[in-house]
């Protein structure tokens, strides 16, 4: 009998204890439940504006429609084109996708020499080397194609290694205030930082005590924690620039290589670790052209980087000529490459208002000529010419010079020091045009090459002292 109740003791206890075990179990799996409820809630919930921003920003972009700003023509039948719009490329490259980067090296050195140096002086060539390179000109450089090529290569090689972005705009347009106090700063070192035109700019791969600069900017600045914390976090490159409004030659080859690796890896004759195709970002960039050039830049004035008409026609008229820009939002992938349909919203696009001028571009261009001759002949360092219809009042030709060509407008500020080989009597061979001497104390700042240097005009004594260096506007009379 005994035994009996010793059993069922037993087994009641072994009973019990596995439903205790059950229930912890349970209880376990409730409170974990619970827990992962709570997160996905807070995500989903709390900060669902939040999370859904940051996660546009990795998988949406806007995509631009091409579109046109107005054309500008002269008044012949059939009519000349003074201004119109074009797209150019940019060229960019992921440097983490799959390929050969040894051919990539050597692809793109090819495709920036052309851009920069194919069928152009010696001269040029280098100094298109220097900009593109954003260096002061080396004077004593000589220009072969071997020589610029080896520069190219470096530069390339260098983008094409970045593994992180070492760049990024943190403010722009920074107030006097907010600018001095950045400068008065000596918690934390600001060799990371740097303040380009108004705009402060960091390298993230060089912030050690984020924490700190963090809670210093967010009160100088007042910018929030998240936009600084993703700001200055250090991030892989997936983007690098190569060159901007590549001409159509350039272009062309690029355009070649890429048909021809497609055509060999589906041939089988190419694996795609071989090809360079998948590096290349190709972008769209609309430009305005002058077809020309000096013959009606004073009438049409030009369009700047942001696409703004400044000065004659193009700034008189820029609301007419300009277009309503017209945009798609789509999905991206992780390079930054458009993917799926675009049916994700869409802003219209609307073209400029083409204007047609009373220009005669025959009459323009012989008065141009003359007054070109005229200027060189009687060493003058200006003049103009209007011609009208008297019956009309319509201006049929509009003239000045110094000129300047609007497809660069920034060249007629451009220096360069007087050569004595080619003026050796600069008082004499540059009768009337602007020269200007080196001076720290009176001079204004300006831009020499990549040089920045204080300049003021030159005196008679200064112009023919040849121990002086001197230097002139390259187009002779600079702005007028």
């Amino acid at each position: 009998m005994q035994k009996k109740i010793n059993h069922v003791l037993d087994f009641l206890i072994a009973r019990i204890s596995r439903i205790e075990r059950v229930r912890v179990v349970f209880f376990a799996f409730a409170i974990f439940a619970a827990f992962i409820i709570s997160i996905a809630f807070k995500y989903t919930v709390l900060e669902y504006s939040y999370y859904k921003e940051l996660a546009d920003k990795q998988q949406m972009m806007t995509v631009k429609n091409p579109v046109s700003r107005g054309t500008i023509y002269s008044n012949n039948e059939p009519a000349w084109v003074f201004a119109t719009s074009t797209d150019l490329s940019d060229l960019a490259i992921d440097p983490k996708e799959v390929g050969s980067k040894e051919k990539l090296e050597t692809f793109l050195t090819d495709v920036v020499f052309e851009e920069i140096c194919s069928q152009k002086s010696d001269d040029r060539c280098m100094e298109n080397l220097f900009n593109y390179l954003r260096q002061i000109q080396d004077e004593n450089f000589i220009t072969t194609d071997e020589s610029v090529k080896n520069k190219i290569r470096e530069d390339i090689h260098r983008k094409i290694s970045k593994e992180f972005i070492d760049s990024v705009i943190v403010k722009e347009n920074l107030g006097e205030k907010e600018i001095n106090d950045l400068k008065g700063l000596t918690e934390w070192p600001l060799s990371s930082f740097a303040i380009i035109n108004n705009s402060l700019y960091v390298d993230p791969t060089m912030v050690n005590n984020k924490d700190a600069v963090v809670a210093d900017l967010i009160t100088l600045l007042s910018l929030s924690k998240e936009e600084l914390d993703f700001k200055l976090s250090k991030r892989t490159v997936r983007y690098v620039k190569i060159l901007r409004k590549m001409g159509l030659a350039t272009r062309d080859m690029i355009d070649a290589r890429i048909q021809a690796e497609k055509v060999n890896i589906a041939q089988g004759r190419m694996l795609d670790v071989e090809s360079i195709f998948h590096f290349f970002i190709l972008e769209a960039n609309p430009t305005r052209f002058y077809p020309e050039k000096n013959m009606g830049g004073q009438i049409v004035g030009f369009v700047d980087n942001e696409n703004e008409g400044k000065y004659g026609v193009e700034g008189y008229f820029n609301e007419e000529l300009k277009w309503k820009e017209g945009a798609r939002i789509a999905k991206k992938d992780i390079s930054g490459r458009t993917i799926g349909s675009f049916d994700l919203g869409e802003r219209k696009m609307v073209n400029g208002t083409d204007i047609k001028l009373t220009i005669d571009r025959n009459v323009q261009k012989e008065v141009t000529k003359i007054l070109s001759e005229g200027i060189k002949e009687f060493r003058a360092n200006k003049g103009s010419v209007v011609i009208m219809d008297p019956k009309t009042g319509a201006i049929i030709s509009m003239v000045s010079y110094p000129d300047f060509d609007p497809n660069n407008f920034g060249d007629v500020y451009e220096l360069e020091r007087v050569s004595y080989s080619k003026y050796p009597n600069p008082s004499f061979d540059l009768l009337g045009v602007p020269l200007f001497v080196e001076d720290s104390e009176k001079g204004a700042p300006i831009m020499v090459g990549k040089k920045k240097i204080s300049l003021r005009s030159a005196t008679e004594w200064e112009i023919d002292n040849r121990a002086i260096p001197k230097y002139k506007y390259k187009n002779m009379f600079g702005p007028g």
